[in-house]
């Protein structure tokens, strides 16, 4: 209590800089949430229903585990026709031929995933829809595994806790901090893009059922149909040589020269440093002054001992009163070359795990801030987090940028404008489809945790699919199939970090592309340009989290943010909707 006193002077006093202000703020934040102004019988309240969160997400966790056990199933090999190879690893036994078998369907999101998408047998698409999306639900009250009750208690007891530290709502609690600032700008934003792209979403289901020749397009046809007509309409084949066009150090070297050109930063590769594996490679980067802003390890290639994702990592932060400089860490899943005379080159997805990684280490490194816990983004408002690194992968796709960065791994060539354009063809291929899934997932984590939104607060477990059944009917369309219980999984929201911040993604990604178009109407006249990427570096790569993400924007664009760049992509396809 004395600490928190002392901040609170601290605080009152108003001779705090703003990033000082920011600092004390975040500390003051927590002590609040943990009961600093409560008294101690209301403290001893509070630990309590903390303490019957804890233990129905405990329970929560044991439904999904044992719907995981139930959830395993054997097939043989008819059943795995179409099904790719990197799917298939994940089927089989640690050790075992992935091509050879057995295989049984386990419960991994890249194995429900891959059976929907390739899977031919149209039986073993539909099991394994149904056995997705009805895990830990009603059909398991009987066994006291279904995770219908403890929701339920998961969200009345949050709403409790929200309500005894001083708020409305627990919605109000997480959302006290974020760049959104209110429930009613998220709403806004997924009412545009429920708006935007209902019909789009309507139309691209019915050109399925079109395309798949059958009488009716079931839940479990949508992503293999989507699929097929992906294969037809962009030449898979043909694209699987877009790879050979970006060699990772050439694409790296290629993105590194960008950022010279945009922000005035170089790097200079170190081969004095000791690492964990002769891969890795160590870069310092350094200031238009020669100073150097910090130093990046990149372990590029995949390997058995390494983690199944891409991800970064901060090392350092940096720190003024300890006089440090950054050190982060970036590790990548590419395919190493085997073929000595053919360098490991990257496919799509290399290249955005890429991008975003490096988008996050830069505006780590390149932090002015002088304090640890507001350099980089670590305490960066949650749905600010990303902005950075998705403004690069928009301008990075820009096609004359895209372009530039290619360069063939034997003749040295840029790709061809037919080739890419059909790459980012197939990457767009009914978008909407999964934008819309999200905003209907955003919308719905939002209402699990409200009093009144588009409905009433959870009141009593049995009123919890209502709320899943009627968002569901607002957002898709195509019927809510009886089996449907998805929310029993979306441990996100319940058991994970992201509850009432499922919209944080869909938000960085707004924000994002209304920074990126910044840098597209310049893109042609090379004086504005460099102005435009000196206004990005001076803002959102060295500010951090030292200043409000409202505040860095307005810097940045002078106004606030829009979703139009974000929802105009999708104009072509609302016309084409409509006219049909």
């Amino acid at each position: 209590n004395s600490l928190y006193k002392a901040l609170l002077s601290v605080r009152n006093s108003g001779n705090l800089t703003e990033v000082q202000s920011r600092l004390v703020d975040l500390y003051l934040c927590e002590f609040i949430r943990n009961g600093a102004e409560m008294k101690e019988s209301q403290k001893k309240e509070l630990s309590v229903v903390i303490q019957k969160i804890t233990e129905e997400q405990k329970k929560y966790k044991r439904n999904l585990d044992t719907a995981y056990s139930m959830a395993l199933r054997k097939v043989d090999e008819g059943h795995i026709a179409g099904i790719p190879v990197q799917i298939l690893q994940y089927m089989v036994p640690p050790g075992s031929d992935p091509r050879k078998g057995p295989w049984r369907i386990v419960p991994h999101p890249m194995v429900y995933e891959g059976i929907l998408r390739y899977s031919r047998m149209a039986s073993l698409r539909r099991d394994t829809w149904i056995k997705m999306v009805s895990m830990a639900g009603s059909d398991m009250m009987e066994r006291r595994s279904s995770n219908v009750h403890a929701i339920h208690g998961i969200v009345q007891n949050r709403h409790v806790m929200a309500t005894r530290l001083g708020f409305k709502s627990y919605v109000d609690l997480v959302l006290e901090r974020t760049m959104a600032g209110s429930m009613d700008n998220i709403v806004s934003i997924l009412d545009m893009i429920k708006n935007k792209l209902y019909d789009i979403v309507k139309y691209d289901l019915e050109t399925l059922k079109e395309f798949s020749n059958k009488p009716q397009l079931e839940h479990w046809d949508v992503e293999y149909y989507r699929n097929l007509q992906l294969e037809e309409l962009f030449n898979l084949q043909e694209l699987r040589y877009f790879c050979d066009y970006f060699p990772y150090t050439k694409f790296r070297d290629s993105f590194f020269q960008l950022c010279t050109k945009l922000f005035g930063i170089t790097f200079q590769e170190r081969n004095d440093c000791s690492t964990w594996h002769e891969n890795v490679e160590v870069f310092d980067i350094l200031e238009e002054d020669g100073t150097v802003a910090g130093t990046i390890y990149i372990d590029p290639y995949a390997r058995d001992d390494k983690l199944d994702r891409s991800y970064y990592e901060m090392g350092r932060d940096r720190s003024a009163v300890a006089e440090t400089t950054r050190l982060t860490y970036i590790s990548l899943r590419i395919n190493p070359s085997y073929d000595q005379s053919k360098p490991s080159v990257m496919q799509f997805d290399d290249i955005h795990s890429f991008i975003m990684n490096m988008g996050c280490a830069l505006q780590c490194i390149l932090s002015r801030a002088p304090y640890s816990e507001m350099s980089g983004n670590r305490h960066m408002e949650p749905d600010a987090q990303k902005i950075v690194p998705y403004t690069l992968l928009n301008v990075i796709q820009i096609p004359e940028v895209f372009k530039s960065l290619s360069s063939h791994h034997s003749s040295g060539v840029e790709i061809p404008d037919e080739q890419l354009n059909s790459m980012i063809g197939a990457q767009e291929h009914m978008q909407a489809i999964d934008v819309l899934n999200e905003a209907f997932k955003s919308a719905l984590d939002l209402e699990f945790y409200l009093e009144e939104t588009r409905g009433t607060f959870i009141k009593t477990p049995e009123s919890t699919p209502d709320q899943y059944n009627r968002l569901y009917k607002e957002f898709i369309p195509m019927p809510l199939h009886p089996k449907d219980e998805r929310f029993c999984t979306f441990h996100d929201i319940f058991i994970g970090g992201r509850s009432c911040l499922y919209y944080a993604e869909i938000w960085s990604k707004m924000v994002a592309a209304d920074a990126a178009s910044a840098f597209k109407e310049v893109l042609h006249d090379e004086q504005k340009l460099a102005l435009v990427g000196k206004r990005f570096k001076d803002t959102y790569l060295t500010m951090g989290a030292a200043v409000d993400p409202k505040t860095v924007f307005r810097t940045f664009m002078g106004r606030d943010p829009t979703p139009e760049p974000f929802l105009a992509k999708f104009d072509n396809r609302k016309a084409i909707a409509t006219e049909e």
